[in-house]
């Protein structure tokens, strides 16, 4: 199997290939470590519920599903494939419209595709290795990606924020290993409601959709 470096190698040329904005950070257990010069923002964590929470200022649900092993990366045994790990964020804003069939429904019969036109801040998080920082006297740190199994639970939580009255929804989405507790992605991801027939942008949300949302039509 790859080692450390060659891992490093393949997931850099995997975010190259796919041109995703992501960036690599250290992790301490579960704690993010912020890399030299950074702010950390104040974020809306939520517990793995496997529900949704609408407590906090944005609505809030818990996704677990369970790791299949044709998601896991070919080349390098073990690893979640960012194309995966998008996948894993789609089905959790799948979810919180109710699923498939109700976008499907939005399409049809309501005529509004949800359509996502950015991915901002993709974070990847990586664990330092106890035996490079002995090796090098602690001055240089080799970080290893998490590494999953097929069979592992895992649990996307997925927060949305209503903007320009419904025209855009801003998702903020991280996944982590449900058993261990161990962040493995976060990201933002932005998806523009279109008027299937015009190809324009819109904010004429149907109601079951604001309903579902926990957002009143139209107040943001």
């Amino acid at each position: 199997s790859p080692d450390g470096k060659e891992v490093y190698n393949i997931v850099t040329d995997l975010i190259v290939a796919n041109s995703f904005p992501a960036v690599i950070r250290e992790m301490d257990g579960s704690k993010e470590v912020l890399p030299k010069g950074s702010t950390q923002t104040k974020n809306q964590d939520v517990k793995h519920t496997n529900n949704c929470d609408d407590t906090i200022n944005m609505m809030t649900c818990s996704d677990v599903f369970t790791i299949e092993r044709d998601e896991l990366d070919i080349q390098a045994h073990g690893l979640l494939p960012l194309r995966t790990i998008l996948s894993y964020f789609e089905r959790g804003r799948t979810n919180m419209f109710g699923g498939p069939n109700n976008l499907r429904k939005m399409q049809d019969e309501d005529g509004i595709l949800a359509v996502v036109t950015s991915v901002r801040d993709l974070s990847l998080f990586w664990t330092p290795a106890v035996a490079s920082e002995e090796k090098n006297n602690g001055t240089e740190k080799d970080l290893y990606p998490t590494m999953v199994e097929a069979g592992q639970q895992i649990v996307v939580n997925t927060a949305v924020e209503v903007k320009r009255k419904g025209m855009i929804l801003e998702f903020h989405q991280s996944l982590s290993l449900l058993k261990e507790d161990m962040l493995i992605s976060k990201g933002r991801v932005y998806l523009m409601m279109i008027n299937a027939e015009t190809r324009r942008p819109t904010s004429k949300l149907p109601p079951w959709a604001w309903e579902l949302l926990d957002v009143q039509d139209g107040v943001k």
